[in-house]
């Protein structure tokens, strides 16, 4: 659901649902916490984005592509495009 959507796209409340109940079963879950940062950040939250990527990339493996990722990701909300 979150990938099929384009930026600017509103986030469609199953998709909400749907990450939340991932992170209620499994809440060390990549995928599903980076697309919760991704949802702060997009609703200007974005103390609460950059806790979750950090925590996230600090288990990440640092040359993994997710690792770059969420790096990328947290670059962009820290230039704040």
């Amino acid at each position: 659901l979150m990938q099929a959507r384009r930026p600017g796209d509103p986030v469609p409340p199953a998709a909400v649902t749907a990450l939340r109940r991932i992170l209620d079963i499994e809440p060390d879950n990549p995928g599903a916490l980076f697309y919760m940062g991704q949802l702060q950040a997009e609703a200007g939250a974005v103390e609460q984005a950059r806790a979750i990527w950090l925590d996230l990339l600090g288990r990440l493996d640092p040359g993994s592509p997710s690792h770059a990722t969420v790096k990328r990701a947290l670059e962009r909300l820290e230039s704040g495009s």
